[in-house]
């Protein structure tokens, strides 16, 4: 039903049963009505059979992926700390979320600090959170709040903090650099 399909949808079934039909049926509604689509198609089965002139991929893998870095979808101060969050999701672990949290900290003033000295720049922004050490670190984000993760005799934290950023912010590195904005797509 019409009025069910922004809601969220979960089908659980056995293999064969007709998971893949169920949703090429709501795929090809949606798209009758004119409605876009943001499908997270990892085999490339619902492209192959719904694909049209002028669709976007994103895949660093795919020859046909648009370009697509952090900073396009940075319109204003509050984005620097929602993107931080997309990119490093809440954690159901409590000490894991602590150094997750400490780590969008520190994304998003690196993400605000580049953009500020006009290079916002993602290959920049993951090889300094990923591949420098501490005290380069702490020398970039002199006058942000994350600067105090940074202190003297933190040598742990530091790590901690960086283990947490290599494992969501490194993949960036293989991302096709351009400017679509998701942002600008959906609306």
């Amino acid at each position: 039903p019409l009025h069910l399909e922004d809601r969220n949808t979960m089908i659980c079934a056995s293999i064969g049963a007709g998971k893949s039909v169920s949703m090429e049926s709501m795929m090809a509604s949606a798209l009758k009505r004119g409605d876009k689509l943001a499908v997270v198609d990892p085999n490339g089965t619902f492209y192959s059979k719904f694909s049209f002139k002028g669709d976007v991929i994103l895949n660093p893998f795919d020859a046909r992926s648009a370009g697509w870095t952090l900073f396009n979808e940075i319109k204003g101060v509050h984005d620097f700390d929602r993107m931080a969050k997309s990119i490093i999701p809440p954690q159901v672990d409590p000490g894991d979320e602590q150094w997750c949290a400490y780590a969008r900290d520190v994304l998003a003033d690196t993400m605000r600090k580049l953009k500020e000295t006009n290079n916002p720049n993602q290959d920049t922004l993951v090889n300094l959170l990923v591949r420098e050490d501490g005290d380069t670190i702490r020398a970039f984000l002199a006058n942000t709040d994350s600067e105090g993760y940074f202190r003297d005799n933190a040598e742990k934290a530091i790590a901690s903090i960086q283990f947490m950023m290599n494992k969501y912010i490194r993949p960036l590195r293989f991302m096709t650099k351009g400017n679509f904005s998701i942002h600008k797509w959906v609306t």
